[in-house]
């Protein structure tokens, strides 16, 4: 696609000034408040063109979450976000070198329905800043993203990935078919391939499980039954990732983390104990 000069909205840097109102009560509670009103006020005529920049790039699209692609030079490096921590993004490079990368000014201020411009799985390319920095410079198009809306707009929790690994415990926690429903229906709805992975199948009797399996096998989706503790579906599991861009999903305490360190030993993820008292488990897998 051709590059050209291109009209890009940004995001509103500050408020317009607010004007006075109920003036005429003000006036009539005060006769000398008159004496202390503003005879003139200036107004600018620019108004929303103070929101627009002209940049060389391509036109963008949806999945981008950005309305204008940026022209880059020749050296910019390309990778896969492996991470976002606060304002800093873990890249890896096609070779497999890792380096910390801030984000390039321009690309956070354009207006987006984004609540983050950068996020895990995006494709980038960036300008290698010393030996493990670096300077995002442009993001590609998204293929496909996990989202969900908070205050009006798209927060992606991750892009570009084949399937979502919707990751629920037959026995502490119990299982909660409410919530596999609520995932189920965020997976379809960003056209995002679910599987269904019901783990600690050996703390309950695994023909109690069948009847749900048997109704979501019947809907079409990939249901396993697995125990990480015993190693039972691991094989299984692991054909179903390989060669996939995977994300894992579910509550706290049903052993994603057990599952992950059980399929790539050298992950070494922490791993929490399940509470007593309201059998909960601690945030672990990030």
């Amino acid at each position: 696609m051709a590059k050209r000069k291109i009209r890009a909205d940004f995001r509103k840097g500050h408020q317009g000034k607010a004007r006075r109102g109920d003036l005429t009560r003000e006036l009539a509670q005060d006769d000398r408040a008159e004496d202390r009103l503003v005879s003139s006020e200036r107004v600018s005529g620019k108004g929303e063109l103070t929101r627009k920049r002209t940049i060389v790039g391509q036109d963008g699209d949806e999945g981008s979450g950005l309305s204008v692609l940026r022209d880059i030079g020749d050296g910019s490096l390309h990778g896969r976000v492996l991470a976002v921590f606060g304002l800093a993004s873990q890249v890896r490079t096609d070779d497999g070198r890792l380096f910390r990368c801030a984000t390039r000014r321009v690309l956070k201020n354009m207006s987006t329905d984004q609540r983050h411009v950068v996020v895990a799985g995006d494709i980038v390319y960036f300008r290698q800043d010393g030996v493990e920095n670096g300077l995002i410079e442009r993001i590609e198009p998204r293929r496909s993203v996990l989202c969900r809306t908070s205050r009006k707009r798209q927060h992606v929790l991750v892009a570009n990935v084949d399937q979502v690994v919707i990751v629920t415990s037959a026995a502490e926690p119990a299982l909660k078919p409410n919530l596999i429903d609520r995932m189920l229906v965020e997976a379809e709805r960003n056209r995002v391939r679910p599987i269904l992975c019901i783990n600690k199948i050996d703390l309950v009797e695994p023909a109690d499980l069948q009847p749900l399996a048997g109704v979501f096998g019947q809907m079409g989706y990939q249901v396993l039954l697995v125990s990480a503790e015993r190693g039972i579906g691991m094989e299984q599991l692991r054909r179903l990732l390989a060669g996939k861009a995977s994300v894992v999903a579910g509550q706290s305490g049903v052993g994603k983390s057990s599952l992950l360190n059980s399929i790539e030993s050298g992950l070494g993820l922490k791993v929490g104990e399940i509470s007593e008292e309201n059998q909960k488990g601690k945030h672990t897998t990030t």
